[in-house]
């Protein structure tokens, strides 16, 4: 798997791909907690996972944590896609139905998924 970073003027982009799995999850969090950290005059974090090949339950249960912590800081947290179908079963596998994680369903969204914030 690869993450990168990225920061604009509108937010703070990371762009996962390949696999996210346990095997990552300590990297994912630390790259997403970053992105939230450095947030100041910057409107949120996006993360793209239209590249993302294969996930597990780990890998959402750390998506869904950074969602919260957004939250819990006002800060906007987005989700870019298209996401995989492999990807929705995992949130329903972590027990998170995508209406708690995703403003409108799959096929209204386009490209872009956000999150609740």
């Amino acid at each position: 798997m690869a993450i990168t970073a990225e920061r604009s003027e509108q937010a703070q982009t990371i762009r996962l791909s390949g696999g996210v799995d346990i095997s990552v999850a300590a990297e994912l969090k630390k790259a997403l907690m970053e992105a939230l950290d450095g947030q100041g005059a910057e409107p949120g974090v996006r993360v793209d996972v239209s590249a993302v090949e294969s996930a597990d339950v780990t890998a959402v249960q750390v998506l869904y944590a950074a969602k919260n912590q957004a939250k819990a800081r006002g800060l906007e947290f987005n989700i870019d896609g298209p996401w995989n179908a492999e990807l929705e079963l995992r949130f329903d596998e972590a027990g998170i139905h995508l209406s708690q994680i995703f403003i409108a369903p799959k096929e209204e969204m386009g490209n872009t998924i956000g999150l609740e914030h």
